[in-house]
């Protein structure tokens, strides 16, 4: 639940406070005696010790306040001085000026400071938009001293304080707020004391009192008079009243009047239907009273009404301790009703799992998919249940296997393949380790294509290009192998397009001589795409889905050389026939959506969601969309609860983490992601993708000495992990920690000397500051041994060479750096094109080198947010652009005496 209101002058925002009621932030009550749940345990189901304090009533509540009368003062006229120096401030306050407002104030306050308005005006001012500031109550309490009986005055200071976590004073001035003339004659904005109030004394254990003091504010949001619909935050209250039902029956549950609870929990849930969160209190408000069926009956409701996600499962798992064999039955018998409800299935598989009966629950799931081998999901599940019980060969042996035998399910489960190669909180499966895994001869194609993904996740690209070579190299052929190394050939920037094309015939005539046209005809259509020839790929894949070809991303090949052929009719025939009968298949949901969306059709873009929604709605990406929707309508507070959730309910997906940090980048609130992954980090404090995901935010938000906290952190996990370190590596780099980086990356080439990303990385940034150039040409030749074609190894090793003066030897490797555009090479790197010029200069082509320098300072120019490197890099550009135009010596980067040559 989300709010979209702000209050000008809100020391405690009332809009997050209700928000954190509203959200079921009030957690189920705990204490000596009572069902309390921590870390996933449940303790005896008894009625609560109700503490002694618990049970007294505002009025009982020590020590007594009562409200002063006014400060006598001599009565005086406010001087002319304070008057003029107030309207000042007035002025300055419209334009803007906060700090010139409060030095007209503070002058002011000099001039007459027996003033009421002009302390709380200095108060109010010192404030702004804080939560609370210390010299706004120092002023705010001197004007409640001259004149106390100001309910928005008491209020307010009780908000500040509540704000500093200073709950003692804070209810002090909140009891004085309810003495005051307003307050009594029950003036509107007497709710919002009346809620901070009950807040107040929650937070204080006085649960009776904020009892009593909750369901007054109740009875009054339920009057709605015009005055109080007329006040901004009193209306904000009475628009959400049903949130405060959610406290009042926690509250009723701390002091053991259950049936009064759980009546209040249903009102709430009358109310707010879709609150997960809402759900599980009341769950656990049943098991507190004694009802641990109906506790069951409502988890599993839970269950087949969210979807079988994490957080409904979890929830489910926690009700069901001890109660399992219930839960069992129920979701048993929901099963046999509707064997078609996936959430059912999955829920009891996933319960079955729990309590030790995996055997069971893979042979249910297994059932299921044998029945309908389209449904990607259910095998998943299998997967994921191995998976969750750390039996990561077992899964992955699964996945191998099943892909094989289903090669057409292959695209739907590469984010499954990222969830165990990746880091989580069972562990990952690593590189060094995966040959030891053994599956069905039959399936060493699938397991060379696994292999292959799993080292493009890591950036391996060598080792992902021979796993590739030997995938395609298996009989019989797998069709995802041939799919991915036709894009591998054509993604090559180091050869043209006519030996592309031979590389292709030779892939699709091994193919055809394996006896699978199918596959042969793909490869030509895939080839004949990247020629820009679409028609005749669209020839290609008919042919292919003639010869049996029928995998969705064959067909969604062939959709995509239909949209580009202008086929509009075809592309869109077939897209929809891709989510009818691939519902699990995501790429057609997103495709369509942004087909329509761009060409404005509104009504078919919602209708792609409604279908996806339909058929899949736990997939993350269409949650993701809904955030973007919200956005972009002007509602990022509903943008920001569902990231939240999302980031709550996958925390291990580092895809998913990625993709919503790119979102938050591009829209220049990297401070609130951050604080999204502090949360969670809080809460799960091992668990790298968040550690990762959060210091590379704090990295791109300068914040360096947060980023090294969350790195050193992480270090300590990940010090056996040569993958997970070389990305620390990086990030250290980022930070300006290279003493750190370069450890690291020694580090990893302890683990493992062939890291062809941590050979580079080591060399270069021994060659760039000019030292153990000898063994930095060592480590570098060793990358480029592992992938001969990357730019930013060529550029290494070019750079290492010019540091030891040997330019000739340079010239060759900086030259293949910045790449053939004729191939298709993208634009290089500024800083490579810095290291173009700066050789090019020492060989006496200045012309040749100008040019780099200007291409490099127009990129550095182009980029809307460069890099911290190059706007430092940008003017040492223009310095040597100067220099050259004026005939001076260029200062070019110096060469090592290590080498020889001359500076």
């Amino acid at each position: 639940m989300s709010w979209r209101i702000q209050t000008s002058f809100a020391a405690y925002p009332l809009c997050l406070a209700i928000a954190m009621i509203g959200g079921c932030a009030a957690h189920a009550p705990s204490g000596p005696g009572m069902t309390t749940v921590v870390d996933g345990r449940t303790g005896p189901e008894t009625r609560p010790a109700v503490a002694p304090q618990a049970l007294l009533t505002l009025d009982q509540i020590p020590p007594r306040v009562r409200l002063n009368p006014p400060a006598s003062q001599p009565a005086t006229q406010p001087s002319l001085q304070a008057l003029h120096l107030y309207a000042q401030a007035h002025i300055a306050e419209l334009e803007g000026d906060r700090p010139a407002a409060i030095d007209f104030l503070r002058k002011a306050v000099a001039a007459d400071p027996n003033s009421f308005s002009l302390h709380y005006e200095l108060g109010k001012t010192y404030q702004a938009n804080s939560s609370y500031s210390q010299q706004s109550i120092a002023e705010l309490e001197r004007a409640v001293a001259i004149e106390p009986d100001h309910l928005d005055l008491q209020t307010n200071l009780g908000r500040q304080y509540l704000a500093k976590n200073d709950t003692t004073t804070a209810l002090i001035y909140l009891r004085l707020a309810t003495q005051t003339e307003d307050y009594r004659n029950e003036d509107p904005r007497g709710v919002v004391t009346d809620f901070f109030l009950a807040s107040a004394l929650a937070r204080q254990g006085y649960d009776q009192a904020a009892l009593d003091v909750y369901q007054q504010l109740a009875r009054k949001l339920r009057s709605q008079s015009m005055a109080m619909r007329m006040d901004e935050e009193a209306s904000l209250l009475a628009g959400h009243a049903d949130a405060l039902t959610v406290e009042i029956a926690g509250l009723l549950q701390k002091l053991g009047r259950f049936d009064q609870a759980v009546a209040s929990y249903q009102q709430a849930i009358a109310a707010d239907p879709d609150n997960l969160n809402l759900r599980a209190n009341y769950c656990r408000c049943l098991l507190a009273a004694n009802q641990p069926g109906a506790a069951v009956k409502v988890a599993v409701d839970c269950v087949v009404k969210f979807g079988a996600t994490q957080r409904s499962l979890e929830l489910l798992r926690e009700v069901c301790r001890g109660h399992e064999n219930a839960a069992i039955d129920e979701l048993t018998q929901l099963n046999r009703q509707r064997p078609a409800d996936r959430p059912i299935l999955f829920a009891l598989a996933d319960l079955l799992a729990t309590v030790g009966r995996r055997g069971q629950a893979d042979t249910l799931l297994a059932d299921a998919f044998a029945k309908h081998p389209k449904e990607a999901e259910i095998l998943i599940h299998r997967i994921e249940i191995r998976r969750e019980a750390r039996d990561l060969d077992g899964a992955a042996r699964l996945l191998i296997e099943s892909s094989n035998a289903h090669p057409q399910l292959t695209s739907q489960l590469e984010q499954q393949w990222g969830r165990l190669m990746r880091p989580s909180s069972v562990g990952r499966i690593k590189l060094a380790t995966f040959q030891s895994i053994q599956v069905d001869p039959a399936a060493r194609s699938a397991k060379f294509y696994w292999q292959s993904r799993g080292a493009r996740i890591w950036r391996r690209e060598s080792a992902a290009r021979d796993a590739l070579e030997e995938a395609v190299a298996q009989n019989p052929p797998f069709a995802p192998a041939y799919r991915e190394m036709t894009g591998t050939i054509w993604s090559d920037t180091e050869v043209g397009a006519a030996e592309k094309i031979r590389a292709c015939d030779q892939l699709a005539a091994r193919a055809a001589a394996a006896g699978n046209a199918a596959i042969a005809a793909e490869v030509n259509g895939l080839c004949l795409f990247n020629q820009d020839q679409p028609a005749k790929a669209a020839e290609q894949f008919a042919i292919a889905i003639k010869a049996g070809g029928a995998s969705p991303d064959l067909l969604f090949e062939r959709a995509a050389a239909l949209h580009k052929a202008g086929d509009n009719r075809g592309f869109e025939s077939l897209m929809w026939g891709l989510l009818s009968d691939w519902p699990s298949f995501r790429d057609p949901y997103f495709e369509l959506y942004a087909y329509y969306a761009q060409a404005g059709n509104a009504s078919q873009a919602q209708r792609v969601l409604a279908t996806w929604l339909t058929n899949d709605p736990a997939d993350p990406m269409l949650q993701e969309i809904q955030a973007r929707e919200d956005f972009r309508d002007g509602h990022p507070e509903a943008a920001d609860a569902i990231f939240r959730r999302l980031i709550d309910e996958r925390p291990d997906d580092s895809d998913l983490i990625e993709s919503v940090g790119r979102f938050y980048a591009q829209n220049n609130r990297e401070a609130i992601f951050a604080h999204l992954l502090e949360e969670r980090l809080t809460n799960d404090p091992k668990n790298l993708a968040i550690s990762l995901a959060l210091a590379e935010t704090y990295a791109s938000q300068n914040q360096s000495p947060q980023a090294s906290h969350v790195l050193d952190a992480a270090h300590k996990l990940a010090a056996d992990d040569a993958d997970v370190l070389y990305i620390l590596s990086g990030l250290y780099s980022r930070i300006g920690q290279t003493q750190t980086s370069e450890q690291i990356l020694s580090d990893v080439l302890k683990l493992d000397p062939t890291h062809a990303g941590a050979c580079n990385d080591l060399g270069y940034s021994w060659a760039d500051q000019g030292k153990n150039l000898r063994q930095a040409e060592s480590l570098i030749r060793q990358a480029i041994k592992s992938e001969p074609h990357n730019a930013s190894f060529l550029d290494s090793m070019g750079w290492v060479l010019y540091k030891l003066g040997r330019f000739d030897e340079a010239r060759g490797f900086l030259d293949r750096a910045i790449g053939n555009k004729a191939a298709g090479a993208p634009e290089p790197d500024p800083v490579v094109l810095d290291h173009h010029g700066d050789l090019l200069y020492r060989l006496g082509d200045r012309q040749g080198a100008e040019a780099d320098w200007h291409r490099a300072t127009d990129q550095i120019t182009a980029a809307n947010a460069p890099r911290d490197d190059l706007r430092d890099l940008r003017l040492q550009l223009m310095e040597k652009q100067k220099q050259l135009k004026a005939g001076q010596p260029v200062s070019v980067a110096p060469v090592s005496a290590e080498g020889g040559g001359k500076q």
